[in-house]
């Protein structure tokens, strides 16, 4: 059975032995890292935000605001020089998407709101699909799955709607925050997309410090590996005849959602002065989705995490053949095969 625990005892642990690490903490890249992770676990905590600098001496602070204006400088230096190849990207898989749509507009109708399946809190069944999916399909993330289960890292998220993942690379301890009370194929789906990001963060530690920074920091496919294991487990289902109606509506929800994310990318883009963090934190999403059906298909694992932590540059997509075209018939091939049978 999947529980939630609602018990952040834990968690205010590691609030306390990442704030005393801080006040004796002067390396730039340490202070910014650990104090996004303080606010991180702070801000997962409680219900109402509170300025973190307050908890800090003013020089920490002032390491921190100097490492963050550098981080954005450098994402607007990083999508100025790809502003072109970025915005035919999003305008080539958005016009690929509406087709799609318009195509299963009619089978649309035929599944939307059928066969919707909510296990009950005491269920065993989602944990069984789910380690189902794991043996077949990657045994690393199972023992994640399981270590997390073990201590109880797995948390009820009574803060806010989103379910999200931290990583304390400080501790090397996972947390997941899902907020809900019982599970349905959507919910489960979810879980293994954040499972997908706390593997991506434990892999991240074999990198330098420099990288490891730059990728939370600077890297616009932070997304990807976490839609690769939704995607392959809603694919799992559908393949095997398990909730398959379930599986294909959550398919096609994500599918408007990117289709709207994308849209609002582009009108983002295509303005004079936009904000640049803003546009950072949308298009990992549609990014992220887009190239995950590329994974095992057209370039292996260990291709994408060649170039993952670096800044965003379309030269090593494009050497890989992720072009525009390339990536956007992938993505709605596999949506088609999964939603058309």
């Amino acid at each position: 059975m999947i529980t939630l625990n609602k018990d952040y005892s834990e968690l205010k642990s590691q609030i306390a032995y990442t704030k005393n690490y801080l006040n004796t903490c002067f390396n730039s890249l340490e202070v910014y890292d650990y104090m996004e992770l303080y606010k991180s676990l702070k801000d997962a905590t409680r219900k109402v935000e509170l300025p973190f600098m307050w908890d800090f001496p003013r020089e920490q602070w002032e390491i921190y605001k100097t490492e963050e204006q550098r981080d954005k400088y450098l994402k607007k230096e990083c999508f100025s020089k790809e502003e072109l190849f970025l915005k035919e990207y999003l305008q080539t898989t958005h016009h690929a998407i509406g087709e799609l749509l318009d195509e299963i507009e009619d089978f649309r109708d035929d599944i939307d709101g059928k066969e919707i399946h909510t296990f009950g809190v005491d269920c065993e069944e989602p944990e069984e699909l789910l380690y189902e999916f794991l043996k077949e399909e990657d045994k690393v993330l199972k023992e994640i799955y399981e270590d997390m289960k073990r201590y109880k890292r797995i948390y009820y998220n009574k803060v806010n709607l989103d379910a999200h993942a931290i990583y304390n690379n400080l501790q090397k301890i996972p947390s997941i925050f899902i907020p809900i009370k019982s599970f349905d194929i959507e919910d489960v789906a979810i879980l293994i997309h954040e499972l997908g990001h706390i593997l991506d963060n434990t892999e991240l530690c074999n990198h330098s410090m420099i990288k490891s920074h730059l990728y939370p920091s600077c890297s616009i496919y932070q997304e990807v590996p976490s839609y690769y294991y939704e995607q392959k487990f809603l694919e799992f289902l559908i393949e095997n005849g398990k909730y398959q109606i379930d599986a294909q509506n959550v398919l096609l929800d994500n599918l408007e959602v990117l289709e709207e994310n994308i849209k609002r990318d582009i009108k983002t883009i295509s303005k004079k002065g936009y904000n640049s963090d803003n546009l950072f934190d949308s298009i990992q999403y549609s990014i992220g989705q887009v190239i995950a059906p590329m994974i095992d298909k057209e370039i292996t694992k260990s291709q994408f995490s060649s170039f993952q932590c670096d800044y965003f540059n379309h030269n090593k997509l494009e050497e890989l053949g992720l072009t525009a075209k390339n990536t956007s018939n992938c993505y709605i091939k596999k949506m088609k095969n999964m939603i058309i049978r």
